[in-house]
């Protein structure tokens, strides 16, 4: 992670949170780094999410949005002197949208 500029996590959305395998490997690796490993570097979470405006957001069944569920993973990178990139977020995904997603995702790691 020392030599990379940009720290992309790529997870499913689960139950509002980031899943337990990746809370778990945060845990243990985030603090152990070293200091000042982080610093600098750009943060992207690139996750799945079931639901849909149906779900997320105002109007949505919770009232929160997709950016609030990961306040938690925006102030480690704040607080870590990382740059937060906003997520990329594929909701209601289908096997059928997959290359319209890969190709958002490429364009998106390219910037």
């Amino acid at each position: 992670m020392r030599e990379h500029s940009r720290i992309v996590f790529i997870f499913p959305t689960h139950w509002f949170n980031i899943t337990p395998m990746m809370k778990a490997w945060l845990n243990d690796t985030w603090g152990s780094v070293g200091p000042g490993v982080w610093q600098g570097k750009e943060m992207l979470i690139v996750t799945t999410a079931a639901g849909g405006d149906a779900t997320y957001g105002e109007t949505g069944r919770t009232g929160v949005s997709l950016a609030d569920v990961f306040t938690p993973m925006k102030a480690s990178a704040l607080h870590a002197g990382m740059t937060w990139l906003p997520p990329l977020v594929f909701q209601r995904a289908s096997r059928d949208q997959l290359p319209e997603y890969q190709r958002q995702l490429v364009e998106r790691l390219k910037n």
